[in-house]
């Protein structure tokens, strides 16, 4: 990825964006300046749930940086959960397909400064200089840069968080320090309960999941602990239900939780067992020892939960980082039941 200014395999694609910002760049004026401190703050990113979880990072910075600043954070509505009612967003805006009732919203709000958080096609770029953003940051790698006043590459190292990729749209404000980063999202007071291990197993991505009969082998591993499954749809709660024919006193929460009670069931919990999905972004926000199986589809720490306790397993194989998957996705499917279960218990005796 960090190679190709722009992430995108089909040639003619490619061929395409390139061509369009070769031709905005001549169209529209290219001149950079210092940008004064914001006082109204639009935050940008489209992309799913968990994505949008680590962009929350950038909020508690924000605010320690500058106490009495406005700020409006733009999503997808599948990603609406993760801000409404958020103690440090001001201001919601949902774009989907049709964007120009968010527009006039926008247009409304008066926001002196942007940051698109989109590192890939399509992007928020047009919006924000139809909606006369004075100051207009982003990733020159989503395309369409020469609407943005402010372009950064998108460096995805294999060592680094894409939470420090995004801080990276913040470099021409020094007072807001990266000390502060951490995912935030709106919390109830944590309960007092017994102890409980949280599992998630289920993916909308069946590239991200690990083999049924080996969650089957790990729950009974697990059987000195109180177990709740969540997950979501017919599929999963499936899933569910062939474990509990082998081990009905574990809990199938799956479709029973709105959103607030998932992050809360989470939030309360010992520790979570999952996979490379939101639960895991959910984990790192509320403070929770995660244990996850992640592919090696991306880099091995770009999508990773941003918290210290969350606790990685792959499977190492000289394909990695192949940014595509494969039919047999052996860096996950053959992680061992053995492997898990000690980092479970190891984790769990820890907390």
């Amino acid at each position: 990825m960090g190679l190709r200014k722009y992430p995108i395999y089909n040639p003619v694609a490619y061929a395409c964006i390139t061509c369009l910002d070769a031709i905005l760049k001549l169209i529209l004026p290219q001149k950079k300046t210092t940008p004064p401190a914001p006082c109204k703050l639009l935050i940008c990113n489209r992309a799913h749930l968990g994505d949008v979880i680590l962009t929350t990072s950038l909020l508690p910075a924000i605010k320690q940086a500058y106490p009495n600043i406005k700020i409006g954070m733009a999503v997808g509505s599948w990603s609406l959960p993760v801000i409404q009612n958020h103690p440090l967003v001001d201001q919601v805006h949902v774009i989907d397909q049709t964007r120009r009732g968010a527009l006039k919203e926008i247009i409304a709000f008066d926001y002196d400064t942007a940051i698109d958080c989109g590192f890939h096609y399509p992007n928020l770029a047009l919006l924000l200089w139809q909606a006369r953003i004075p100051i207009r940051i982003g990733f020159e790698s989503a395309g369409l840069s020469p609407f943005l006043t402010h372009k950064f590459p998108w460096q995805a190292r294999a060592n680094a968080s894409a939470v420090h990729a995004y801080f990276s749209l913040l470099a021409d404000f020094p007072e807001i320090n990266s000390a502060s980063l951490r995912p935030t999202l709106p919390l109830s007071p944590k309960k007092e309960v017994d102890p409980y291990i949280v599992i998630h197993m289920g993916s909308r991505n069946a590239q991200k999941e690990w083999p049924l009969e080996k969650w089957i082998e790990l729950t009974q591993r697990l059987q000195g602990y109180h177990l709740y499954f969540t997950g979501k749809g017919k599929k999963e709660f499936a899933h569910i239900e062939a474990i509990r024919a082998h081990f009905p006193k574990v809990k199938n929460l799956c479709d029973t939780l709105s959103w607030p009670e998932f992050i809360g069931t989470i939030q309360n919990a010992k520790l979570l067992i999952g996979i490379d999905t939101s639960a895991g972004h959910v984990a790192a926000a509320t403070q929770t020892p995660a244990v996850l199986l992640f592919t090696s589809i991306h880099p091995p720490n770009l999508w990773r939960p941003f918290y210290k306790e969350i606790h990685v397993i792959t499977k190492s194989l000289p394909c990695h980082t192949c940014l595509k998957g494969c039919r047999s996705m052996s860096c996950i499917k053959e992680i061992s039941v053995e492997r898990v279960f000690e980092k479970v218990e190891k984790v769990f005796s820890s907390v």
